[in-house]
């Protein structure tokens, strides 16, 4: 599972290790320096994340997109996030990482693994540090934006939503929307994360402190011999 990784007795982060695979997931102290410094073997590929759907593989130039993917051992995929969910997948020599706020999970973001990867079956997902249900406070036409798609994922919209003092908003359990997402995909090992971004100080959370939130940092790499 899960260890706690540390820079001078100080947590920055939150490390998942097996033979093959590296996953990290950061906190607020975790910054991009620091996690290059921790692995130093590593090549860091980013994203600018858009909030779309879009899907690209791994390269150094920062294509526009919320999901890449690799074949490629030494490759760490960045996924910066500040109250959405990091989502990483690994299947034996193929690596994922997706950006998952509530546009791109309502608008299919995780289905379009399958242009690239047709088979998940065998597939590991994990989940990050996000938002907690009862802290993420949306409006009305989020609620109709997944309306549409809750049945093909075998959820009703009491499980996904839950009643605000303000009939204007409705609480929403995204992470539940994007594990079910995953298990309809085929991926039936789901390992989670499960940090409240917004009530748990150790992280940035944009809800919480607004245009003056940091980012979060983590990947997910395919380990290379001296990794």
């Amino acid at each position: 599972m899960f260890r706690v990784l540390c820079h001078d007795g100080v947590a920055i982060g939150h490390l998942y290790e097996s033979d093959t695979h590296l996953v990290f997931f950061g906190n607020r102290n975790g910054t991009l320096p620091l996690v290059r410094q921790h692995f130093p073997h590593l090549v860091f590929c980013s994203i600018k994340q858009t909030h779309s759907t879009n899907w690209t593989r791994a390269s150094l130039d920062e294509v526009a997109a919320d999901a890449h993917f690799t074949q490629e051992p030494g490759q760490a995929l960045l996924i910066k996030t500040a109250d959405c969910l990091p989502i990483m997948i690994t299947d034996g020599a193929f690596v994922a990482a997706v950006h998952a706020g509530w546009r791109g999970l309502a608008a299919g973001i995780l289905p379009g693994v399958f242009k690239i990867h047709k088979d998940c079956q065998s597939a590991t997902a994990f989940v990050g540090p996000h938002i907690g249900h009862r802290s993420f406070e949306v409006g009305r036409e989020v609620e109709q934006a997944f309306t549409r798609s809750l049945a093909s994922m075998s959820l009703n919209a009491n499980e996904v939503f839950f009643a605000h003092a303000n009939p204007e908003k409705v609480y929403l359990n995204l992470a539940l929307v994007a594990r079910r997402q995953l298990r309809s995909l085929g991926i039936k090992k789901i390992l989670n994360a499960d940090y409240n971004t917004f009530a748990n100080p150790d992280y940035h959370s944009f809800r919480r402190d607004g245009e003056r939130a940091g980012r979060q940092f983590s990947f997910v790499a395919l380990k290379t011999a001296k990794t």
